[in-house]
């Protein structure tokens, strides 16, 4: 488990002033993982050696192929990315019922801001009174979008943002590079994407390419095919934070991500920033957004104000 995943485990650890709860939430930074804290307590609940977790009885291992029957988890679907009321009631009536290995139960949900409105209401009594040996784990890194009436009925477990050299030290020590955990950072604000989500950081590592290839006069249009049938919202988000981390340092007089002043003017980029964000909430309303044309014309614009600074 990462060190910083630690305290929260103590916590947890802990208890209460009635022993376990039933229902937990795990708290986290956004771009902090916490997948090595969720599995660590789902493996403890669900063990059947009295020292849990052991990593050896039967329900461990099976935890560790995937394919344990007693643990359900609740996971956005379709284009609205949310949390279906079927699938939550699906889950509770499963809960009412005896479990596979005799044992307890656990029922992951996650994101937990991605519950609507009657996914939300259809839990709030179960995790009041969940059945005996059904425990929830909620995951958020968005705690303000979930159903207040949902959120007090939890044991909150918050997990404290790190340092960045603490997580700088654990990703080299697991072979990532400096340069990997810094461009995570201001790419992603996800500092271990290396480690924790690589193919996102690849995908926003050739956002930053085709940024720089557009500065230099290639065509945007033929720069922007290469974002066909990839994440919108990554690549416009990667964008928007490239944007912002030039215009800090045009501010400050700096370089950054490979590009070096003379900048162009403050108001010019706020403009093709203030277009990018446009397609990126429309992205993240599950508005329909064709990318490579999106992107050719947003790459139009960066190269465009570039231009304006060598002339």
């Amino acid at each position: 488990m990462q060190p910083w995943l630690s305290a929260a485990w103590r916590e947890i650890e802990r208890g209460g002033a009635h022993g376990r709860p039933q229902a937990f939430c795990v708290v986290h930074p956004p771009g902090v993982a916490v997948v090595d804290l969720r599995e660590h307590l789902t493996s403890a609940l669900l063990c059947q050696a009295a020292d849990a977790p052991c990593g050896l009885c039967s329900s461990c291992h099976q935890l560790r192929l995937g394919t344990h029957p007693d643990l359900l988890m609740l996971l956005p679907e379709g284009a609205a990315g949310m949390i279906p009321v079927d699938a939550v009631r699906n889950a509770i009536q499963t809960a009412y019922t005896t479990a596979a290995l005799g044992g307890k139960r656990v029922i992951q949900a996650r994101p937990a801001e991605a519950l609507n409105q009657s996914s939300s209401n259809a839990l709030l009594k179960i995790v009041e009174e969940p059945p005996a040996g059904t425990f929830f784990i909620f995951e958020t890194a968005l705690p303000g979008k979930m159903l207040p009436t949902l959120v007090s009925r939890l044991r909150m477990i918050r997990v404290a943002p790190p340092e960045i050299e603490t997580m700088t030290q654990f990703a080299k020590a697991s072979g990532v590079s400096e340069d990997d955990v810094q461009l995570g950072d201001v790419l992603l604000a996800a500092p271990l994407a290396g480690l924790d989500a690589p193919e996102r950081l690849v995908l926003a590592k050739s956002v930053l390419k085709a940024l720089h290839q557009a500065k230099s006069g290639d065509d945007p249009q033929r720069i922007a095919t290469q974002f066909q049938k990839k994440d919108a919202t990554l690549v416009l988000t990667t964008f928007s934070r490239v944007l912002m981390a030039v215009i800090r340092a045009r501010t400050d007089g700096q370089s950054v991500l490979g590009f070096q002043g003379p900048y162009p003017d403050t108001h010019w980029l706020m403009q093709v920033l203030d277009r990018v964000n446009e397609s990126r909430h429309q992205a993240q309303s599950n508005i329909a957004v064709n990318l490579p044309l999106t992107m050719s014309v947003l790459l139009a614009a960066w190269s465009f104000i570039w231009t304006r600074v060598q002339s």
